[in-house]
């Protein structure tokens, strides 16, 4: 494909059941591309951005439109330029907007500012921008844009790809425990769920062995750490692999980031950088404290993996170590309910808080195979001190139902996603 010249949507869609499966997406990203003039479509490497955004244009009936692709060699100052040119050639004597794709683009105020001013308010142009990269919503809206988030597959979203349709699962023990006993099948296709983290390069693709699979997600790790870089003014590989496998070693624990300074060679203000570079290429998915009253200081900081699988390829031995991976699941829970917060005071601690509704609903994460009676005792003291009436305790394989001082649901994972 060559970079800049006229590309025939038509010709590169991929028909397949996603499509269907994303319909509300891709709708949303037709009425976003009639309505603005700046729209940037984001998310994790790998989660199928542009055959969405091709499948849209299909939809809109637009034959063509520029395409280019931003290079490493290409600072994304310069590709601002690149697209002033591709759009002067293409716009001369023409009355209609012409629809220009640049993508692996990243976007701040500057370079929006860039943007507005040499091409759209120069010239009759719909820029939809493709990004690996998280993109502040709120900045691109003060441009009169859009940015639209893609995550990764849900797990309910899967089982629809696997052709498996399921209803609602309420948050109510009775109707739970009947769903829970016709659905228990499904704990094996969470398994391979975890497999794939929900990617659509991953998806329905089949592996000849473990060790093409690891090699697979290899790649996946070394692009987004490769897009980490790329946010850097010096950009060092090797450090940020270290910082990354030191995290991924340790989800979920708080952060020190004098410990960490220590560790990478560099000052606390680099690492502060280096953490959300790494954080705006989707490696890392962070938390803060909800009984610090919300505030933003640096000790009141877990992080987790973004997705779970970028773990592998680092950590491969630790899979079958269950506290290991109940804490690497922590962050695809935090992902599935869009849990912002965990909560610790005075010695306890619950792994992360759902803003369900209005209601604010604890969850603990034991993801292992049997539950005594002195661990769910430890997870209802946490909740009770937090003033929770009701909470949820997630496990691998056990469901039950405690209610003393506080009303736990002891959900697998696999059923609690479902209900998120």
């Amino acid at each position: 494909m060559k970079k800049g010249k006229k590309l025939l949507v038509k010709e590169m869609i991929n028909e397949n059941v996603l499509n269907d499966i994303r319909k509300n997406i891709i709708d949303r990203v037709v009425t976003t591309i009639n309505n603005k003039s700046i729209i940037c479509i984001h998310g994790e490497y790998g989660v199928g951005i542009k055959d969405i955004v091709y499948k849209a244009l299909d939809i809109l009936g637009i034959q063509t439109v520029l395409y280019t692709y931003r290079e490493d060699r290409y600072t994304f100052h310069k590709m601002v330029n690149r697209v002033k040119r591709m759009v002067d050639r293409e716009t001369i004597n023409k009355a209609l907007p012409v629809h220009v794709i640049i993508d692996n683009m990243y976007l701040n105020r500057s370079i929006l500012n860039k943007l507005k001013s040499k091409v759209v308010d120069n010239y009759p142009a719909k820029l939809i921008i493709l990004s690996p990269y998280r993109i502040n919503a709120e900045l691109v809206r003060e441009y009169d844009g859009e940015a639209i988030e893609i995550k990764p597959l849900t797990f309910r979203e899967y089982l629809a790809y696997k052709g498996i349709k399921v209803g609602e699962f309420p948050l109510d023990y009775q109707k739970l425990k009947m769903l829970y006993i016709e659905n228990i099948d499904l704990s094996k296709e969470f398994e391979e769920y975890l497999q794939n983290g929900g990617l659509n390069v991953l998806v329905g693709r089949g592996f000849r062995n473990r060790r093409e699979y690891i090699n697979t997600l290899s790649e996946i790790l070394e692009q987004m750490i490769n897009l980490s870089v790329q946010l850097s003014k010096k950009r060092d590989y090797e450090l940020m692999k270290s910082l990354i496998s030191y995290l991924y070693l340790n989800p979920g624990t708080p952060i020190y980031y004098n410990k960490l300074s220590e560790m990478i060679g560099k000052d606390v203000r680099s690492l502060t950088n280096y953490l959300k570079n790494a954080y705006n290429t989707y490696l890392l998915l962070q938390l803060k404290n909800l009984a610090s009253g919300r505030r933003r200081a640096r000790s009141n900081i877990k992080i987790y993996p973004y997705n779970h699988i970028l773990t592998y390829p680092i950590h491969m031995g630790r899979i079958e170590d269950e506290i290991y991976m109940g804490k690497v699941l922590g962050g695809l829970i935090a992902r599935s309910i869009g849990a912002r917060y965990f909560w610790a005071r005075g010695g306890k601690e619950i792994d992360l808080i759902w803003e369900r509704d209005g209601e604010t609903i604890p969850v603990s994460i034991r993801y292992i195979k049997r539950l005594t009676r002195r661990e769910i005792k430890k997870v209802e003291t946490g909740f009770r001190k937090m003033g929770a009436k009701m909470g949820i305790l997630v496990s691998k394989d056990i469901f039950d139902y405690v209610k003393k001082d506080v009303e736990i649901y002891i959900l697998p994972m696999w059923l609690f996603l479902l209900i998120a």
